[in-house]
């Protein structure tokens, strides 16, 4: 029972953050930056840098899979926009002073990697690329063993996909969920549990929750904590609080974007991560992670010859798109990503 009550406490806290708004994740508080010790809080500044210098790389990584200058344009003026504010409001820090403040990263606020829309990945160190496929993948798996992550990804258009299943596995619990059906499977050591259970109860230290709308988070205390969104499609977040590296779709979480992608010279970046990058990742035998509707298996998943590029988009369709995107007023990476959906789809 103590035990129990525990969890709840460390599940409610972990709760009430991912509940903020994103004005709230971003208060600048100085207890989190040093207090009073200005070595750490120059440390905790040095973070901050850091991450901004992340999300310039992000920058740059959407400029050279899109391959189309007004978006390298924009990627830029961006990217400019990211290192001014960070350095306006770094000299506006006194280290010497108990309430160091340094200012929020320039960044969308949240932790770990993510998977959203057709499917825009951002791996755990920072890097962010598009992947159009269609089967099984490995999405983490993490080098201890203790948390992985499958999921899969079918067409959405003849040129795009999206994910529509997750598979968890937290030990010796493995949850999965298929966006088709809207169905939860919970199993323990082989044993199914009912789901109308598992939202109550933790399983071995799991704890399931909906945070409302079509919002669920999945959570085990020092292993890892995975928000699901569900619309069309599914938007997956993992933040590995283990700190473990990784192999999959989102990266080896080693702290260096730079070698997140490698593409081997000679390759186009779009024909290596259509090929030899996703075949490494691509389960082509059943997951034991991934829910299976009668008579499918993972093979079936495996769409040959999707997707298919079009080729070049048009300046005309890419400048509607940008123009249709900037009313939005979204910020990087979300304006790049919008400008790149709505000329490739419409």
């Amino acid at each position: 029972m103590i035990f129990t009550r525990s969890l709840c406490v460390i599940f409610l806290s972990a709760l009430c953050f991912l509940a903020q708004p994103s004005s709230a994740q971003t208060s600048l508080i100085p207890e989190i930056f040093g207090g009073s010790d200005p070595a750490a809080c120059q440390k905790k500044c040095k973070d901050v840098k850091d991450q901004c210098r992340k999300e310039i790389d992000r920058l740059k990584t959407a400029c050279k899979v899109t391959g189309r200058s007004i978006l390298c344009d924009r990627a830029k003026e961006n990217g400019c926009a990211a290192s001014q504010k960070y350095c306006e409001a770094m000299q506006q820090v006194d280290f010497g002073d108990s309430a160091c403040n340094p200012p929020a990263p320039f960044s969308d606020n949240k932790p770990g990697g993510s998977g959203s829309g057709e499917p825009h990945y951002i791996t755990f160190d920072g890097l962010l690329y598009d992947l159009q496929t269609a089967g099984d993948f490995i999405l983490a798996d993490t080098t201890d063993g203790e948390f992985a992550a499958h999921v899969r990804i079918e067409p959405w258009t003849s040129a795009t996909s999206v994910q529509t299943a997750i598979g968890l596995r937290f030990n010796d619990v493995i949850i999965n969920y298929d966006n088709r059906t809207n169905a939860w499977t919970f199993t323990h050591r082989g044993q199914t549990i009912d789901p109308s259970q598992a939202f109550l109860t933790p399983i071995d230290g799991v704890l399931v929750a909906k945070l409302g709308g079509n919002e669920f988070v999945v959570l085990k205390p020092n292993v890892a904590s995975v928000r699901i969104g569900r619309h069309g499609y599914l938007n997956i977040d993992i933040d590995l609080l283990s700190g473990q590296t990784s192999r999959g779709l989102l990266g080896n979480n080693d702290q260096n974007p730079n070698n997140d992608l490698i593409v081997p010279e000679g390759a186009t970046q779009r024909d290596w991560i259509h090929g030899p990058y996703t075949d490494e990742l691509r389960l082509m035998e059943n997951s034991p992670l991934l829910p299976y509707t009668e008579g499918k298996s993972a093979r079936d998943y495996a769409v040959e010859g999707h997707p298919v590029f079009a080729g070049p988009i048009s300046a005309e369709a890419m400048a509607n798109a940008k123009q249709a995107c900037e009313a939005k007023r979204l910020e990087f990476p979300w304006l790049v990503i919008c400008i790149h959906d709505v000329a490739l789809t419409g």
